[in-house]
């Protein structure tokens, strides 16, 4: 029996509860730093291996760096994935892990203008989230029968056939570079008492990755989007984040179209001290497929994230979050993924 949406929604609903049930008046909290903003949201896309070949523009605060400021960030996701899924027109078979390091660069252009690099390396093979995973589905009764069809942490395989031609595949411990993105973020408005911060925010993706090892889509994408913040009270932060991204050329030689990718992050931040916050975030991604004849691929996701915040020292950022999918059994989602990141600033 397959996972079911619903045991995963409560699984979701009382992870994000946790958070709002996080009360000032509840908390042996230490007082605020008059001014403290908030850290902002977790910089969340969508972890599954086909998604990860278009460009994507992950959750992002408003606020951009000062003039002449530079953010270094390091950045560590691991998703599993497994799909097993057999139509008229697709054959795919997706069971593996997919390690994501990537390096971004930042810099402070103006006070209200920043542009940045955004550079990803991938490694891919059977992991060792499956264990983990497995007993968490056991515990809400909602184990899912597939993962006895591959060995733990094995991987099981990377292919997907599209009418009787393969038309994107991987091999197991395989790595490379991806794709490298260019971008920038301009602050429109600043946060008042009664509005929101607004920013614009645009970014262009190179094909850099190799498209035969599946690192890389072979062909550009250009993203646009907005990013609001607000202030509520002195403990807690909005974050509402809208792109579109319009990828180009065709699908591994493919006829099949390739829509525009939309993605929608609303984030809500608790500050437990000035250096330490919880966030709970929903994210949902449309899919550039569509009428493929399989769900995997066209169908869009919705994910929740939940982790902490934490400030390790003025200048430095750790942020810890797992992202799980509540779209199973269909969806064009990683299962889980596990990320993790560092941020450095200096003038």
């Amino acid at each position: 029996m397959r996972l079911c949406c619903l045991h995963r929604f409560r699984v979701v609903v009382f992870l994000l509860s946790a958070v709002w049930l996080a009360s000032p008046a509840s908390l042996p909290a230490a007082p605020l730093v008059e001014g403290f903003s908030g850290e902002g949201p977790f910089p969340t896309r969508n972890y599954n291996p086909v998604q990860l070949l278009f460009l994507s523009m992950p959750a992002e605060a408003a606020t951009t760096l000062a003039r002449g400021a530079y953010e270094v960030k390091l950045e560590y996701a691991e998703s599993n994935i497994i799909v097993w899924e057999k139509t008229p027109r697709v054959d795919a078979t997706l069971k593996f892990e997919t390690f994501r390091f990537s390096l971004q660069l930042k810099h402070g252009l103006t006070d209200r203008l920043e542009v940045g690099l955004h550079v990803p390396y991938l490694y891919r093979n059977g992991g060792f989230l499956d264990p983990f995973i497995i007993s968490v589905e056991k515990a809400i009764a909602s184990f899912n029968v597939d993962r006895l069809t591959f060995t733990n942490g094995s991987f099981g395989g990377y292919e997907i056939t599209i009418d009787g031609e393969t038309v994107i595949s991987g091999e197991d411990r395989q790595s490379g570079l991806g794709d490298i993105v260019l971008g920038g973020k301009w602050l429109a408005l600043t946060e008042t008492r009664t509005r929101p911060a607004l920013a614009v925010r645009a970014a262009l993706k190179l094909p850099t990755g190799d498209f035969g090892r599946a690192f890389g889509s072979e062909h550009p994408d250009v993203g646009v989007g907005l990013a609001l913040q607000k202030s509520v009270g002195r403990r807690w932060s909005l974050y509402l984040n809208q792109s579109v991204v319009f990828p180009t050329g065709d699908f591994g030689g493919t006829d099949i179209t390739l829509w525009p990718i939309s993605s929608t992050a609303l984030a809500v931040e608790f500050r437990w001290t000035p250096r330490f916050s919880l966030v709970g975030q929903v994210d949902y991604f449309t899919s550039p497929f569509y009428n493929t004849g399989t769900q995997i691929l066209d169908k869009g996701v919705t994910e929740a994230v939940v982790g902490f915040n934490y400030r390790i020292r003025p200048r430095v950022l750790w942020q810890l979050y797992g992202i799980e999918n509540f779209n199973w059994p269909f969806g064009a989602g990683a299962d889980f993924t596990l990320g993790s990141d560092v941020s450095f600033r200096f003038s």
